[in-house]
Formats: C-alpha cells, structure tokens, sequence
C-alpha cells in the first residue's frame, strides 16, 4: 500500500495539480453546475491521497540519499527539494483555498513551472552524468 501511494504521487501529481488549479481558474463558470459537489469530493479524497504518498515519498527519498549516491550536482539537489516541498504544502494550503480568490492562482502557476523546471533539470543533470560515463 506504500509503495502504491508513492507511485500514485509521483504519477498523478502534475496531472492533479493541473486540473485543480484549471477547477480554480473556471469555477465561475462550474458554479451552477449541478455535479459540483461530487466533483470537489472526489478532488478532496484524490487530495488526501496524494498528502499521503506525499508524505511517504519525502520519507523515501531521504532514506535513499542516506543509502545511494546521487550523481546530481548537490545545489540543483538541495534546491529542487526546497521547490518540491514548497509546492506540495502550499498546493494542499491551496486546496481549501475558496475559488473566488485570483491571486493564489498565480502563485500556483508560478511554482508549478518551478517545480516542472527543476524536475527538467535534474533528469538533464542524470542523462549528462551518464553521458559522460559512458564517453569517458
């Protein structure tokens, strides 16, 4: 059950994050729809779903560091774990945020291309390590 709620978080997470900040961004046009309500309880049971896979996964992760090298350069680590933790918290903040306020939606937006920045640049940072194992 663990290990499928990590991979769960790990599979879905850009993909939720996503459709909620998308709910966010439309609700005044949702909001006479006669469905809404399951909608948002579904996203809530999804949203708990990932806290938990979240919470999981950054409890692997730093049993792994402990145990394996990491071939990433150590500052693009550390940061992309400071985006990754300040993105997850402030989406679950974000997720009890009532949709009638615009600015949170930015801020989202604003970490999600971090937090998908960083993601780029750590899996560009492996392919050149093993690029360079590999040539040299």
């Amino acid at each position: 059950m663990k290990q499928f709620l990590v991979l769960f978080f790990n599979k879905t997470f850009l993909i939720y994050l996503a459709l909620h900040i998308a709910s966010h961004i439309i609700y005044p046009y949702l909001y006479d729809f006669p469905y809404l309500l399951a909608i948002k309880i579904v996203m809530l049971i999804i949203a708990i779903a990932e806290l938990v896979g979240m919470i999981l996964y950054i409890k692997a992760s730093r049993k792994l560091q402990k145990r394996l090298s990491i071939t990433v350069n150590s500052k693009v680590r550390d940061s992309y774990q400071t985006i990754e933790i300040l993105s997850t918290c402030f989406f679950f903040v974000y997720c009890f945020i009532p949709e009638k306020y615009i600015m949170p939606n930015y801020i989202m937006i604003l970490l999600l291309g971090g937090y998908v920045g960083f993601r780029l640049a750590i899996r560009v940072n492996q392919y050149m390590g093993k690029e360079k194992n590999k040539n040299g």
